[in-house]
């Protein structure tokens, strides 16, 4: 163990080094004129957004989390368990190793766990540890084949098996799409929907159409045409499901939004029709709505529409001793509306 001085020291340093990119960012955040929103975004707002589930949903949705997470790759669960476990008796292990592993383990299920909504992407800061700790399994089985011959040595094979395992049975799985199958033909695998592709088509269109200093603007949670047409927004909300949520700032967001869009007057707008990109509850602020359904007529013209596809899969259905497979296909479910600004003498036309 670190003599206590020692130990003060370090963790003096280790906290200095952890405050001062925090620090900076708020400093330039603030000398650049920026730092009411921030704190907005990543203390006042993400405290509500933190607490707005109760405490009774957590163990629901941790449940049809875990199914979408572990999956096909229930092998590579078990593992880090098996790792947690012999970390305790792997006398090659220091304290400080067991400390940080345990450590780091608490903290990543914890990161998981912020607000209890248990999103799947919510567990990507846990894939470190479980490696570190698949890797203390494997180490130590290996270190028992070759140096030991007792009865722990039963445990070595089956964790041998499971690694194995682990690798193959998700490539013989999803290989196929993992490698050898294209961007559009991935995408829609795993998310059954043609809109991220179509979003593409349109970022493309935009990119096409409209000069490098364009400013546009996407009614809906598709931020990602953003940086694939390379234009910027004439919004700070580059995503809308704050503005749909619950929460006692959706209504000063959704202001925010418009007066943006109007000040800064896009020579493009996007609209996604598509339920999911919005999430809209029946509590959920209409005041953008409202105030789109009065714009876009004297402000805008409609000039592409994009569909937007979900595939539905096969399904088996059974009536008695009749069973029958229904063919999957794909329906529509929305559609990307895209609009150009009019000229000025049109819209001015158009006043009342």
């Amino acid at each position: 163990m670190l003599p206590t001085r020692t130990f003060l020291k370090q963790a003096a340093l280790f906290s200095i080094a952890a405050a001062v990119p925090y620090l900076l960012t708020c400093v330039i955040l603030w000398l650049a004129g920026v730092f009411p929103q921030f704190w907005f975004w990543t203390v006042t707002y993400a405290g509500k957004y933190a607490s707005a589930l109760p405490i009774a949903d957590g163990p629901s949705l941790l449940r049809n989390a875990l199914r979408t997470v572990i999956g096909p790759n229930v092998l590579f669960w078990i593992l880090p368990w098996v790792g947690a476990t012999v970390l305790w008796w792997d006398w090659r292990l220091k304290a400080q190793n067991r400390f940080l592993l345990c450590a780091l383990l608490v903290c990543s299920l914890a990161s998981a766990s912020v607000g209890l909504y248990f999103r799947g992407h919510y567990f990507i800061p846990v894939l470190p540890v479980l490696g570190l700790l698949i890797g203390v399994a494997v180490s130590r089985a290996v270190w028992l084949l070759r140096h030991d011959r007792t009865l722990e040595l039963m445990l070595a094979f089956p964790v041998l098996l499971l690694f194995i395992a682990g690798i193959v049975v998700p490539l013989s799985g999803h290989g196929a799409l993992w490698f050898a199958a294209s961007a559009q033909e991935a995408v829609r695998r795993v998310y059954s929907t043609s809109l991220l592709t179509d979003a593409a088509l349109v970022a493309d269109h935009l990119r096409t159409n409209t000069p490098p200093d364009a400013r546009i603007a996407v009614l809906g949670s598709e931020p990602q045409i953003y940086f694939l047409s390379k234009r910027r927004s004439a919004t700070g909300h580059i995503y809308t499901y704050a503005l749909m949520e619950p929460q006692p700032y959706a209504r000063r967001m959704q202001e925010e939004m418009i007066a943006e869009i109007e000040r800064n007057q896009p020579a493009f707008v996007v609209y996604v029709e598509e339920p999911y990109s919005w999430l809209r509850r029946d509590g959920s602020e209409p005041r953008l709505f409202d105030w789109w359904s009065e714009y876009w007529p004297r402000e805008l013209a409609l000039v592409k529409t994009v569909p937007i596809e979900t595939e539905i899969e096969d399904r088996v259905e059974a009536t008695g001793a009749n069973i029958q497979i229904r063919q999957g296909k794909r329906i529509r479910t929305g559609q990307l509306l895209v609009f150009q600004r009019k000229p000025t003498d049109q819209t001015t036309d158009n006043q009342p």
